[in-house]
């Protein structure tokens, strides 16, 4: 039997610095099964772009004096120790934790990551599109707000 513990992740940033950070979600899998869930809203210290403000609709004065990624990330790091950390499209969310976590010059604790985004263009051939509102659309997941953390 294969055992399925891993992280899910997402996040979404200020502006187009992938260190801006200003939301996270995480979804906590241990045997195929979901046994915790985190959303923060994250301070990323970052001026907001309308651009992106327009694609998460997260606005400045939300995150004002809210934890900054270091202190979330510290509080979460016992959690994530070992895992496989896994991102939809990781080309994104890998380096925005890489930066992110290189900008507060803090150690990642996890060990390897795996990109739903590959994993489908190899599993699920043929598709017109490999966005996450499409996958979710051929699978039948019900998908409300794909760019909410």
């Amino acid at each position: 039997m294969v055992k399925l513990d891993f992280v899910a992740f997402d996040f979404e940033t200020a502006n187009t610095a992938r260190h801006s950070i200003c939301s996270v979600g995480m979804v906590f899998v241990e045997n195929g099964k979901i046994v915790d869930k985190v959303f923060e809203l994250i301070d990323p210290e970052e001026d907001f772009s309308a651009f992106n403000i327009n694609i998460h609709g997260i606005n400045p004065e939300e995150v004002v004096g809210l934890p900054t990624f270091n202190t979330f990330y510290e509080q979460i790091k016992p959690e994530l120790e070992n895992k496989i950390m896994v991102a939809h499209y990781l080309a994104f969310d890998g380096y925005a934790l890489r930066d992110c976590l290189n900008r507060y010059e803090v150690t990642p604790c996890y060990k390897q990551f795996l990109c739903t985004y590959q994993l489908a263009r190899k599993l699920v051939p043929n598709q017109f599109s490999y966005q996450l509102k499409s996958l979710c659309h051929y699978y039948g997941i019900k998908l409300e707000n794909h760019h909410n953390a």
